[in-house]
Parts: structure tokens; sequence; C-alpha cells
């Protein structure tokens, strides 16, 4: 029991505010959709739904307002409005295929540091 307690047996990772926005190519922002921050090795998976302005907030997996301190590779998540539905045909996306790639290889990165992070836009290629 001791043992546990010195190792900090279910201690969270602290979290930190972060914030960002997303643009088109054509500097409009992504009106719809959410954004993954998927951690390098270890770390807590985090996301944020992105709103009509294109700005998001980041809530880490367990819930908490923000993300662990770290590095992330970044993927975006379209809206539901992208998606095809039922007896619909899917709208072709405003930015290439590549920003939803489920493994984050996406190109786009983000580092959150120990402190309130305001991120610099992303910035998405339109093919």
């Amino acid at each position: 029991m001791c043992a546990c307690g010195l190792a900090g047996c279910g201690a969270k990772s602290p979290v930190y505010p972060v914030k960002g926005q997303v643009l088109l190519s054509n500097g409009k922002p992504l009106t719809e959709g959410a954004v993954q921050f998927i951690p390098r090795p270890g770390g807590l998976l985090a996301s944020g739904r992105i709103g009509a302005d294109g700005t998001f907030t980041l809530v880490s997996l367990d819930q908490r307002e923000g993300a662990a301190a770290g590095e992330y590779k970044v993927r975006i998540e379209p809206g539901i409005g992208m998606r095809a539905g039922k007896g619909k045909k899917a709208r072709a996306l405003p930015f290439a295929e590549k920003y939803v790639a489920e493994d984050g290889e996406t190109g786009l990165t983000a580092t959150v540091k120990a402190e309130p992070t305001q991120l610099e836009p992303f910035r998405l290629d339109a093919k």
C-alpha cells in the first residue's frame, strides 16, 4: 500500500488550457468538425469541437478541460454535414484527405506547454 502511495497511483497528469483555430487554404475558417490531438509516446489523447469561427478548445480523454504538456500529432475529423447520410452523396471535403488519417500522420503537429497555450492556426491544404 505504501509503495502505491509513493508511486502516485491514481495521480492524474496535469492538463493545461489549449486554444486554436483551423483555417482552410483560402484563409476562411473550417466551420464544423473536430480536432484530435494524438500524443507522441505516452500522454493522453485530447480533442475539441470546431466552432463556426474555426476555433476550438481541447478536452482531455478523461474529460478535463485542456491537454497534458507534450508533443502531439493532429488530425481533423470532418463534421456531420461533410459526411454522406442515408441516401445522400458525400460532399467533397474542403481540405485534403490526408488530414483525416486515423493514425494522425497528417503533417500537422502541435506542442502543448505546461501553461495555457494559444496555438498558431492550422492551415489546411485544399488537395
